[in-house]
C-alpha cells in the first residue's frame, strides 16, 4: 500500500489543480529550428553488432538495476494510473495515454476498468512545496519501504522528478518446524519463507514483480511540456521501471527520459523506449538480466534499421 505521506503529497497537488494548464496536448511544430553550428565530423557508421552493443549498454544503464542474483523487475498485474495536481481534463488525458501505452506495449493485456484501484501515482507538486531536492532525505518516512541503495538512487536524481517502485509484501521470515529425527524439541529445521530469488530447485530464478510506482514532478518544470510527453515520461519511469538519466550521460539513442534535460526533447516515446517496454514484458519473468538487455537491444536495432531503410527508399 502507498505510504500515507504519498496521500499527503497528492492532497497538496490537488490544491494546485486549478492552476493554468501545463501545456498543449501536442508539440508545437511551427517553431523555428536553428541548425547546430560548429565543426561537422563525419564518422563511419557502426556495424549492426556494434550498434547492438551500444543499445544493450544503454538498456542496462536505463533500467533500474536489480540486486545480485535477481532478475529485472516489472509489473505482473495491469497498471491503473492516477494523476494528481493537474486540472481534471489534463489528468484524465495523461491517465488515458499511460493506459494506452500499457496495452500497446504488452503489459495490460486487457484495459483495466475505469474504477480500478490505482497502483501508479503521478503527482505534480506545486512550486510552493519547493524543488525536488528538498522533498526527501534518508530519514523521510515516505521512503521507509525502500532499501538503502534504493533510497540513495531516489535522492541522487538530478531531474526535477523523484520516482520509485513498490514490491509486494514479503512472505513471513524463516519458520522453525520440528524434524522427524530425535526427541521432540531436540532439533529444528527452518522453512525458508523469504526465498524470492530462486525456485526450490535452485535452477530457475523467481520473477521480480512490481506492485506499484510513484512519480513526483515539479509542476513548474512541467510547464511547456505536452501532455503526451509528460505521460510518456511517466510511462518509462513506471511501467518501464527506468531510472532518470544523469545530465552528463549521452544516451546511445533518443529517449523520452531526456524530457527535462534537452531543449528539444522527443515528442513521445522513441523507438528505443518502445523496444525497452515491449521487450520488458515479452521476455520471460524468470530470465536473466542479460537476456532482458539483449532482447531490448536487438529489437531497438532492428527498428532503427527498418526506419533507415524506409527513409532511403525511393
Amino acid at each position: 500500500m502507498v505510504n500515507m505521506s504519498i496521500f499527503a503529497l497528492a492532497s497538496i497537488a490537488l490544491q494546485a489543480a486549478s492552476l493554468p494548464p501545463v501545456g498543449p496536448t501536442s508539440p508545437d511544430t511551427t517553431a523555428n529550428q536553428t541548425p547546430p553550428q560548429g565543426e561537422i565530423i563525419v564518422e563511419e557508421p557502426a556495424t549492426l553488432r556494434e550498434r547492438r552493443k551500444e543499445l544493450r549498454r544503454m538498456a542496462r544503464n536505463v533500467l533500474n538495476k536489480p540486486r545480485f542474483s535477481r532478475t529485472v523487475a516489472k509489473f505482473s498485474e495491469p497498471v491503473c494510473p492516477k494523476v494528481f495536481g493537474l486540472p481534471e481534463d489534463q489528468a484524465i488525458a495523461i491517465e488515458k495515454r499511460i493506459r494506452e501505452n500499457a496495452i500497446s506495449l504488452g503489459l495490460n493485456r486487457q484495459s483495466a476498468p475505469e474504477d480500478c484501484q490505482h497502483n501508479t501515482s503521478v503527482i505534480f507538486i506545486p512550486e510552493a512545496q519547493g524543488t525536488a531536492d528538498t522533498w526527501f532525505n534518508h530519514r523521510s518516512d515516505v521512503l521507509d519501504h525502500l532499501k538503502s541503495f534504493e533510497r540513495s538512487r531516489v535522492l541522487r536524481e538530478k531531474d526535477p522528478v523523484r520516482a520509485w517502485t513498490y514490491r509486494p509484501k514479503r512472505l513471513p521470515g524463516p519458520v522453525a518446524v520440528p524434524t522427524s529425527q530425535g526427541t521432540a524439541g531436540d532439533r529444528l529445521a527452518f522453512a525458508d519463507g523469504t526465498n524470492q530469488d530462486y525456485y526450490a530447485t535452485r535452477l530457475k530464478r523467481r520473477p521480480n514483480p512490481l506492485a506499484g510506482a510513484v512519480v513526483l514532478i515539479e509542476r513548474a518544470k512541467a510547464e511547456g511540456k505536452t501532455l503526451i510527453q509528460l505521460a510518456d515520461y511517466a510511462s518509462m519511469r513506471t511501467i518501464g521501471n527506468s531510472r532518470a538519466l544523469s545530465p552528463e550521460e549521452v544516451p546511445a539513442a533518443d529517449t523520452i527520459l531526456t524530457l527535462f534535460q534537452e531543449e528539444d526533447p522527443p515528442a513521445e516515446l522513441t523507438d528505443f523506449d518502445r523496444a525497452l517496454i515491449s521487450m520488458l514484458y515479452q521476455t520471460s519473468p524468470t530470465a536473466s538480466r542479460t537476456l532482458f538487455y539483449g532482447n531490448i537491444a536487438r529489437r531497438a536495432a532492428r527498428w532503427e534499421m527498418e526506419e533507415k531503410t524506409q527513409d532511403t527508399a525511393p
